[in-house]
């Protein structure tokens, strides 16, 4: 597995230095394909010109707008959060906070109030971590067997939607797999939302 090095400051400056020749360069809108550098969009994006987005309020935009029903009479909506090393902020999706990137969409009072669950140890050590495991070993049997087993289990415990918030996950199942039906790609999330920026505000660029 990756480790972050303790002191990521010269990531950091790096990313900001990227941006900051971006906006330099007339850009209009900001996206950040990456999960690991996700890590650092606070840091990077603070006071950014031009919208920033965030694959977290992608995702809880696109969720917010699939007005998901609860699976279970008195509960909100659940969506369980499927990584190793979760750079996926669930606190926007839990409501907790917008600061990630309050100043994109222009609504600063997002607020979805889904219930956020992480993947219990027994489904991280014997179905997740293997898993991603097995595809960098090139074993992509192996790898979409185990993803199988560990989206059924989150499935059986009334989870409205699984976030695949993994650049190890990508592509794992194939398209016509119907698991994906239940599942959610950031990065997807986060390319559907660079589109319809550019088709609203993004007009004449």
């Amino acid at each position: 597995m990756k480790a972050f090095p303790l002191d990521h400051s010269a990531i950091v400056e790096n990313l900001r230095c990227k941006r900051l020749f971006l906006e330099k360069s007339g850009v209009r809108c900001i996206v950040m394909p990456c999960h690991i550098s996700h890590s650092w969009h606070n840091e990077v994006s603070k006071g950014c010109s031009v919208p920033f987005l965030h694959m977290g309020e992608c995702v809880a935009m696109e969720l917010k707008e699939a007005k998901l029903k609860p699976l279970e009479a008195g509960s909100t909506p659940a969506n369980w959060v499927v990584s190793h090393q979760c750079n996926f902020d669930c606190r926007v999706l839990s409501g907790e906070t917008t600061e990630p990137c309050k100043q994109l969409s222009g609504t600063p009072d997002l607020e979805p109030g889904f219930e956020v669950v992480l993947p219990d140890k027994a489904t991280m050590e014997h179905a997740v971590i293997p898993a991603i495991e097995a595809v960098n070993r090139k074993d992509m049997e192996g790898a979409q067997n185990l993803l199988r087993i560990a989206l059924q289990v989150l499935l059986v415990r009334a989870v409205n939607t699984v976030i695949l918030a993994s650049d190890d996950m990508h592509n794992v199942l194939p398209q016509d797999d119907p698991l994906l039906k239940k599942c959610i790609d950031p990065m997807d999330a986060l390319a559907r939302s660079a589109i319809k920026w550019v088709q609203t505000a993004g007009k004449g660029t």
